[in-house]
């Protein structure tokens, strides 16, 4: 016979609610045991399932053995705690992205120091605003890391050419690599990672104040292949030609549709247009 809730006695369908809530529990220890890549885009969803609302932390401390931890949506707090408990217990974390996330100086030091320094392969600290030059030091610490996602890191304290430097040396094997709007950041980081990132693959440096200087200081380079221009205009076509010349390896420079020059026979095969939209 089936009972309709209204039926049930406050105690009784307190008791139900407590064993569902038991079983959740249950299901969530258990699936941070074979889970592998976790995407949290809303913790709140985990509460309509689970019946309960873990921190950034707890999900870190059940889902240990994830090698890919993405963070990104509403109502998540991704602070130096949870980064320090991310470090500290995902010990088998290839990627890791933070874009957003509200750490400082010190939760870089806790996530380099922690147990994933040795593991991490990628990470992203896009639009992790309160990082300064000093924080971009620690990197130096992630000694597999493959690739880099800085883009507008650092906004509120103003990231410059020392901390960039920081961040790329002591690790040739980097192969990606995004400096995108670090408007802070001149010819001096963009000559110092051509010269310091020979296996450097995917360079984005759009929005920055790159110039000639910097756009030909990879000409030479063996590996680069693909190079993102969109809103820098301190260089002409020019200093592309010549990078191009010397670069055997590029296959494709993306520009912004405002140059107006024409494009030389030379460059036309690689050289792609788009809008100056951030995607």
């Amino acid at each position: 016979m089936l009972l309709e809730t209204g039926q049930l006695t406050d105690d009784l369908l307190g008791q139900i609610l407590k064993r569902v809530a038991e079983v959740c529990k249950l299901w969530f220890t258990l699936e941070g045991l074979t889970r592998r890549s976790l995407t949290l885009l809303r913790l709140s969803f985990l509460r309509q399932q689970c019946f309960f609302r873990p921190t950034v932390c707890q999900v870190a401390a059940a889902f240990r053995n994830c090698s890919r931890f993405r963070s990104v949506g509403e109502g998540l707090v991704v602070d130096n705690d949870a980064v320090e408990a991310i470090g500290r217990l995902c010990t088998r974390l290839s990627y890791l992205n933070l874009k957003y996330a509200e750490i400082s100086d010190n939760g870089l030091r806790l996530l380099a120091q922690g147990r994933c320094s040795k593991t991490l392969n990628t990470l992203v600290l896009a639009q992790c605003y309160d990082i300064t030059d000093s924080g971009f030091c620690h990197l130096q610490n992630l000694q597999c890391l493959e690739e880099l996602d800085l883009e507008s890191c650092g906004y509120r304290t103003g990231v410059t050419d020392s901390g960039v430097i920081a961040a790329v040396s002591g690790n040739r094997s980097r192969k990606k690599l995004n400096l995108g709007r670090l408007t802070n950041v001149s010819d001096q980081s963009i000559v110092f990672v051509a010269g310091n990132c020979p296996n450097l693959e995917i360079l984005d440096l759009s929005g920055s104040y790159v110039t000639g200087a910097g756009v030909r200081a990879f000409s030479g380079h063996r590996c680069l292949q693909s190079l993102d221009l969109r809103m820098c205009s301190e260089f002409r076509l020019s200093d592309i030609e010549h990078m191009v010349l010397g670069c055997q390896s590029l296959k494709s420079i993306v520009l912004s549709n405002m140059i107006k020059e024409t494009i030389p026979e030379s460059l036309s095969r690689i050289v792609k247009f788009a809008d100056e939209l951030w995607l």
